[in-house]
């Protein structure tokens, strides 16, 4: 799975492979900023924080094509979705 680092811990306990592509540091930072909550300007801090994890997803997908010949890509949001991939 992948997904922000403060997830690590109850992925691992599903017993799932956990990849982590931010920190939970990064995340917290993230949800610190109050400009996340902001409807006008949330759009340009949440652009940022995908743009920061796109290269370790990319990066991680591209592995796995290497490996695997099928491969399930499920997100829990559709932001940006078309830009990551």
């Amino acid at each position: 799975m992948l997904s922000t680092g403060n997830f690590e811990e109850l992925v691992r306990r599903a017993g799932l492979d956990f990849h982590a592509i931010a920190s939970a540091e990064d995340c917290a930072a993230v949800l610190r900023n109050p400009d996340i909550w902001n409807g006008v300007s949330a759009d340009d801090l949440i652009a940022e924080y995908v743009e920061m994890t796109a290269e370790p997803i990319c990066r991680y997908v591209d592995k796995q094509k290497e490996m695997y010949s099928t491969l399930v890509i499920a997100v829990n949001r559709g932001i940006r979705v078309r830009e990551i991939l």
